[in-house]
Order: structure tokens, then sequence, then C-alpha cells
């Protein structure tokens, strides 16, 4: 027999009474809070079926060239040498490539006519017609491999043929 659970002074049900009460102030700020926010849809994307887009991270580093459509389609985000590109969802490869512009390049196929474009990939992990999961390593970008010495990854989103900016979609 547990002899703790007697000397307890104050039972669950009202432990949570007692650590749910809220200042006037905060009463306030919360209610004004969900006033404001009931209808931001930001990053918020939903397919037919019901179901959310939950879209992420590509590659661990920070965005070096942000989404600008007047000079190209995509992002180019900094990383160490030996970073893990990852798909940002479940999806297919649709192509493979190879040149000496933009290195390996993988683009994959999402629901609801979401495309992923990976670009300056030096190493593949995935072909043509493979299927990925949400976050799975596709490949990796081993070190420096521009002509100013910097390892980075370029990124493109596009839905329905559009590009779209990166940064709407995921939190970098």
């Amino acid at each position: 027999v547990d002899s703790v659970t007697e000397l307890d002074s104050i039972k669950l049900e009202n432990l949570t009474k007692v650590f749910d009460v809220k200042t006037e102030a905060e009463a306030n700020f919360c209610k004004n809070f969900e006033e404001t926010e009931k209808y931001n849809t930001i990053n918020v994307k939903q397919v037919p079926d019901g179901q959310m887009m939950v879209f992420m991270k590509p590659v661990n580093g920070v965005v070096g060239e942000s989404y600008n459509l007047n000079l190209s389609f995509g992002i180019k985000i900094m990383v160490t040498p030996n970073a893990s590109i990852k798909s940002i969802q479940n999806g297919t490869i649709i192509s493979t490539d190879y040149t000496l512009e933009n290195g390996y390049t993988i683009v994959v196929q999402h629901n609801d006519g979401y495309i992923s474009v990976y670009k300056n990939i030096t190493q593949l992990f995935k072909q043509t017609g493979d299927e990925v999961k949400s976050g799975e390593v596709t490949g990796i970008i081993e070190d420096a491999a521009d002509i100013h010495n910097e390892s980075y990854l370029y990124f493109e989103m596009w839905r329905n043929g559009k590009p779209l900016n990166p940064a709407d979609y995921i939190i970098f």
C-alpha cells in the first residue's frame, strides 16, 4: 500500500482548478488573442479530403537568399557540410538529374498538386520512382560546391504549376 497518496492534501481534480486560474489581465489577453486570431489560417493548407498539409524543413540551415520571383523560383539555404536533405512531405520522386551548374537535383510530387525541388545535392540516396516519407533523407550536401566556397541547398516549392514562396509554408 502506497502511503504517499494518503498524505496528499490536494487531489488531482482540485489541482487542475488551482493551475487553471487566470488573472484578469491574462483572461483579457486570451480573449483578445482568440478573437483576433480565430480567422487566421496562415501556414494551414487544407487538402480536399480535409487533412492538413504539414511541411517539414528540407534541411537544417539558414536562409541565405530569400524568395524573389524576379531572380529565381526558390530560396538558397546555407548549410554545414554533410547536411542531410529531407523530403518536406510524403511523395514520389518524379525526377533525378545532374548538371554541372546545379549538381544533383531531386523533384518530388506530393499530394494536392504540390511539388518540391532540391538542387545542389552532392550525393543521392533515392532515384526516380521511389516513394519517400515526410522527413526521409534523400541525399546529402557533402561540402562547398560553388565558387564562393559556400555549402547550400537551393529549394523550390510549386503548386499546380505555379511557384510558391517556401517561407509561406515552412518555418525556417
